[in-house]
């Protein structure tokens, strides 16, 4: 059975204030239940055609344990218990996506980050946790970003700036052959 999904803009829902000035970034809505088992696979084969290598990939701990992630890439655990590590190729993507996926199945939701210049984005950028301002990431800047992707129970948000993947209409042909798109919700028009 295929699983309907809508692609929309979206208004930037991005906290903090590293993220209230930038406005080159594209932000693009995925809507789509991941909640079937061949949509570990569908979710798996979208995200390794929008995925540059290196990327870094953060994890709620609850699922994954440090050492079970250390045998697929190197892996630090944040005082908040992010599990944050860099990807360097998609057959490393291919070991981690089983928990990229139980952790959004779960409501816990990951983050994968693409950097500018195919350059890593170092660890500490991704540690500590504004309170004030419920900002995730304070380190995190936008000049250090590409494309930053959410993945959750109920879809994808992307932000990016890739001139690839940077409108709904670009993302069509990445879209699984099991995803049928709901036309009437998507904008697709540009």
């Amino acid at each position: 059975m295929k699983n309907e999904v809508f692609i929309q803009y979206t208004s930037d829902l991005w906290k903090g204030e590293y993220f209230k000035n930038e406005k080159h970034f594209s932000s693009i809505e995925i809507g789509v239940s991941l909640d079937s088992q061949d949509q570990e696979v569908n979710l798996g084969l979208f995200l390794a055609k929008i995925i540059d290598y290196p990327c870094t990939v953060v994890l709620d701990g609850l699922f994954a344990s440090e050492e079970d992630m250390e045998i697929k890439m190197k892996v630090i655990k944040s005082e908040n218990n992010l599990l944050i590590g860099n990807i360097y190729s998609r057959s490393q993507f291919e070991k981690l996506m089983h928990n990229v996926y139980i952790n959004a199945i779960n409501g816990l939701g990951s983050s994968i980050i693409i950097g500018r210049k195919k350059k890593e984005i170092p660890f500490e950028h991704f540690l500590g946790y504004d309170l004030v301002n419920d900002v995730a990431f304070p380190n995190l800047l936008t000049e250090e970003i590409m494309t930053f992707l959410d993945i959750s129970e109920v879809g994808i948000s992307i932000r990016t700036l890739d001139e690839k993947i940077n409108k709904p209409k670009k993302l069509l042909p990445l879209i699984p052959d099991n995803w049928t798109i709901n036309l009437a919700n998507s904008d697709l028009e540009l």
